[in-house]
């Protein structure tokens, strides 16, 4: 016969129990929610960049002080796309994000209809005028290489942290104290048994 005991301030046959619940609590927690986006980009572009579109179709910076005296104008615009899937790997969850990104350019003086698309802005000429201004404004920092890297690299993270792995970490927790508590219910009624 087994004989019941305390482990850990508790009853050891609950310990089983409680690892149950929590196993079962583990498997069923709902997957977390794609992380928020990289302040990166929107931080290259801050202050934002104008430019307007010369009559030979070259772009061309403008700027913010002269922003009053030049039509059309357009800013530029970055967009992001993102990717995102889970996976499971012992339980936990692992979180992969990919962002990537491209330019593209709003109208800044359209009256009422500030962010209109504008066809007419050419993307290859959007991005050379991107990264060249950048590079020149910011001194040595060389930020429009780092857009430059952006716009032909996709970022990609992987992360651990979320709410959802610490009900899943205290359902092994849970798990290791029940077989310990198994365990110490044995050693105890092999213990007590009387001698042949």
């Amino acid at each position: 016969m087994i004989v019941s005991r305390s482990f850990l301030g508790l009853p050891a046959w609950a310990w089983p129990a409680i690892a149950a619940v929590m196993i079962a609590a583990a498997v069923f927690v709902p997957p977390p929610q794609p992380s928020t986006n990289p302040p990166k980009v929107s931080q290259i572009f801050d202050p934002p960049l104008l430019f307007t579109i010369d009559p030979d179709g070259e772009h061309r910076a403008v700027p913010h002080q002269a922003r009053a005296s030049v039509s059309p104008i357009w800013t530029v615009v970055p967009i992001t796309s993102q990717q995102w899937s889970v996976t499971r790997q012992f339980g936990f969850f692992i979180g992969n994000s990919t962002w990537s990104y491209q330019l593209t350019a709003n109208r800044f003086d359209a009256g009422p209809s500030p962010t209109k698309d504008v066809p007419e802005v050419n993307a290859t000429k959007l991005r050379q005028l991107a990264v060249n201004e950048l590079n020149n404004s910011t001194g040595g920092k060389r930020t429009g290489d780092t857009l430059a890297h952006l716009l032909d690299n996709p970022l990609e993270r992987s992360s651990l942290w979320c709410a959802q792995n610490l009900v899943v970490l205290l359902a092994w927790l849970a798990a290791l104290l029940a077989i310990a508590a198994v365990i110490s219910m044995l050693i105890v009624s092999r213990s007590t048994q009387p001698a042949n």
